[in-house]
């Protein structure tokens, strides 16, 4: 479901084993999915981010191993033993993000990569408009949103509708640098 364009499943975490198994998987992207990356573990996984919306729509598929801070040397040594396997298990992928530490794993840090890494195509309406944006990032994730809807038991209209679930605007605007807003309080309506 990661590698589909639009699927249900945006990341999916898997143990380090020779069989690949699934650690967890979600779709509410790097925020949700790093809440499940202990520092006592490795785990390796897909993730997928799109940015934009429609025909503007840029996916980038991300290979990912995490190793946290407090994984002895020798679970490391195992695992990493298995990188290259499990790696070519996920792929194909867009690009490598390994990472240690919960800083590294932070979805600003992870659109920098991507974008570091990223040749952009064809020319923008606003030519000052970085398509590897947070704000390109949320746009893409509120289509998914109302891809996959029926999915999760909502309706299209209401997972893409900002006015009616500001959610994902005021996390935008909370990821933003310079916004005035570094915290939201989040609580079942």
């Amino acid at each position: 479901a990661v590698k589909q364009p639009l699927g249900p499943f945006n990341w999916a975490l898997f143990k380090a084993s020779d069989s690949l198994e699934l650690h967890n998987a979600g779709s509410m992207s790097v925020n949700e999915m790093t809440k499940w990356m202990a520092d006592d573990q490795v785990l390796f996984g897909l993730l997928r981010m799109g940015f934009g919306a429609g025909k503007f729509r840029r996916i980038k598929w991300i290979c990912l191993h995490w190793a946290g801070e407090k994984v002895s040397p020798v679970k490391r040594g195992r695992a990493n033993a298995l990188k290259k396997e499990i790696m070519a298990k996920l792929g194909p992928f867009s690009l490598t993000v390994s990472a240690s530490s919960a800083e590294e794993m932070t979805l600003d840090a992870i659109i920098d990569k991507v974008r570091r890494s990223a040749v952009v195509d064809g020319g923008a309406a606003d030519a000052d408009e970085d398509p590897y944006s947070l704000e390109s990032f949320m746009k893409a994730l509120r289509e998914e949103a109302a891809a996959n809807a029926e999915f999760y038991g909502e309706s299209a209209d209401a997972a893409a509708d900002d006015s009616e679930h500001p959610f994902a605007s005021t996390l935008a605007s909370v990821h933003a640098s310079g916004s005035g807003y570094n915290w939201m309080l989040v609580g079942k309506a």
